[in-house]
Parts: structure tokens; C-alpha cells; sequence
């Protein structure tokens, strides 16, 4: 099941194809950024500061933490 998470808010660039990790109370998964959606238009790329919907594969809420993974 995928789950749309909103309100992301980025803190630098993130691109279709990156690595993130959700961390919360419950919640600690990475994943490929396979999807990304800004006013419900599909994007490839993000830039700081833009807000954007994530699709992913497990269950994230309002208050877990996203971080970009790099190499």
C-alpha cells in the first residue's frame, strides 16, 4: 500500500532516483525516491525550502522525521 506524505518541507535539493530515511516513533525505513508531487503536479526535482508529497511504501506520520541519505 503507498501512502502519500505531505508537507515535506526540504531543507536543500532532492531529486526522483535519491535515497531518504523516515525516522519517527515507530517509524525507521529508507527508500528510493520513486515519486514526488508539488500541488499535485509531478516533479523530478525539488529545490530548498519547496514543500512536496513523497509517494512511499510503508506507513509514515506527521511527525516523522525525513533525512536525505548521502553516499
Amino acid at each position: 500500500a503507498c501512502v502519500l506524505f505531505r508537507s515535506v518541507s526540504t531543507k536543500g535539493t532532492l531529486e526522483a532516483g535519491d535515497t531518504v530515511h523516515f525516522k519517527g516513533k515507530t517509524t525507521d525505513f529508507t527508500t528510493t525516491v520513486s515519486s514526488m508531487q508539488i500541488e499535485h503536479e509531478q516533479v523530478e526535482k525539488v529545490k530548498k525550502n519547496d514543500s512536496l508529497g513523497l509517494k512511499v511504501s510503508e506507513k509514515v506520520r506527521k511527525t516523522d522525521k525525513v533525512f536525505k541519505v548521502i553516499d
